[in-house]
């Protein structure tokens, strides 16, 4: 027993003890830029209400709101990822990072419902460059064997950043009301001084570079790329499993919130106690998802969670029982929103270093594209005669069923080594 203990820890020890103070400073930056992208984007989640009554519209309209702010991550997605193939990680993360902090500024100012939504529109862009910048920078940096560990602790930050809003929620809402939260959204931006004075650029896209250079040529633009005969399947297969993973999350996420407000009469101070303690699961699932990838491969880990998170759809969504809600809200985060720690590794593995930038960032944003109806879809249910929670049920289990098969009907993308080459 004594001897096992000891493998054991040395095992441990040898994969830390060969990731560098510039890696650990790259992963944490990244993930850093993703928990605050988390927190600025949630804090809209939490007063969908508040924000319709101030207008006078409706939720429907709201869900129009989060619609809009997913499609035009696509754009970021795209346009950054495609940016950052072409002229490095470092410089596109700082730009998003600086974009979506001041567009949240702005949206606690918006006088009327058109303005806010042309906001926020503006901050979706931000947003989806932020990750298509930072994941490719964290993943190239990180060592090969133990990239699943570092991609549930990269996605790990979303969590991080929806608690972080909940409890300045809890704070700051019921002494400033719902604009203040967009205040103090804006601090992010202190983030881009830590990466340009910490962080390097990625040695894979510098080896890339070098490469070319050598060589007297450049790439294609690498959103062409992944439109060309040897690449287009992977971007439409991890188009469809992204549409699916985000669908499946802005079920829960979307309208959990006003579904505790108004279903459950939950006070601020219980709601607040609901939303971190699922978020708490989440942060557990994802950070077990990615070294559980390492072991069982990222295709077999995406299938087995989504195919657990069914099992736990009434416990949360399906009941007006505090207890269950509370249990089963728990259980889905760990299951069925923690799955997303594979992701980055997952979209990285999935295609070359000359395309990374922009096939990653198509792929999620893409994926958060067709989430984007997630909402919209559940208000309609609502308004036709379901529940808030039998809308939020009956949409989850329909993005997971779809994961599932999707994913399965996938090659396993695990252990591919990442270099110049391509």
């Amino acid at each position: 027993m004594d001897l096992t203990m000891a493998m054991g820890t040395r095992a441990q020890a040898s994969w830390w003890a060969e990731v560098t103070p510039e890696q650990r400073r790259t992963l944490l930056a990244a993930w850093a830029g993703w928990v605050l992208d988390a927190f600025d984007f949630t804090i809209l989640l939490l007063v969908l209400g508040n924000i319709a009554g101030t207008f006078g519209v409706s939720l429907v309209a709201m869900g129009a709101v989060i619609t809009g702010t997913l499609f035009c991550r696509l754009i970021g997605g795209v346009l950054v990822g495609t940016w950052a193939d072409r002229v490095g990680r470092r410089l596109p993360l700082m730009v998003s990072i600086i974009a979506f902090s001041f567009f949240e500024l702005l949206s606690g100012f918006a006088p009327n419902y058109s303005t806010f939504l042309i906001l926020r529109l503006l901050f979706g862009v931000g947003m989806g460059g932020e990750w298509a910048a930072g994941t490719p920078l964290a993943m190239e940096s990180w060592p090969q064997r133990s990239r699943g560990i570092a991609s549930g602790f990269l996605q790990g930050g979303w969590p991080v950043g929806y608690l972080l809003a909940t409890i300045v929620y809890f704070v700051v809402f019921p002494m400033w009301g719902w604009r203040a939260l967009f205040w103090v959204g804006a601090l992010p931006a202190l983030l881009v001084l830590y990466i340009r004075r910490r962080v390097p650029e990625s040695p894979v896209w510098l080896a890339r570079r070098e490469k070319l250079r050598r060589e007297g040529r450049s790439d294609q633009v690498s959103l062409l790329r992944l439109f060309r005969p040897d690449l287009i399947g992977t971007t439409l297969h991890a188009f469809l499993v992204m549409g699916a993973m985000m669908f499946s999350y802005y079920a829960i996420a979307s309208f959990w919130p006003t579904f505790l407000s108004t279903e459950l009469h939950l006070t601020v101070g219980q709601k607040t106690l609901f939303l971190v303690l699922l978020n708490l699961g989440s942060l557990a699932g994802y950070w077990t998802a990615g070294p559980i990838s390492e072991r069982l491969g990222r295709r077999t880990t995406l299938v087995l969670f989504a195919i657990v998170g069914l099992a736990f759809i009434p416990w949360y969504a399906l009941t007006l029982n505090h207890t269950q809600v509370l249990i089963g809200g728990i259980l889905e985060g760990a299951i069925g929103v923690g799955l997303w720690g594979v992701a980055p590794a997952y979209l990285a593995e999935r295609f070359p270093t000359a395309a990374r930038g922009a096939g990653p960032g198509a792929a999620y944003h893409v994926g958060a594209a067709i989430g984007s109806f997630t909402p919209t879809l559940q208000a309609l249910f609502h308004r036709g005669g379901m529940s808030l929670g039998q809308s939020i049920g009956i949409t989850i289990a329909m993005a997971l069923v779809a994961l599932a098969i999707v994913v399965a009907a996938g090659p396993e993308p695990r252990g591919r080594v990442f270099s110049a080459e391509a």
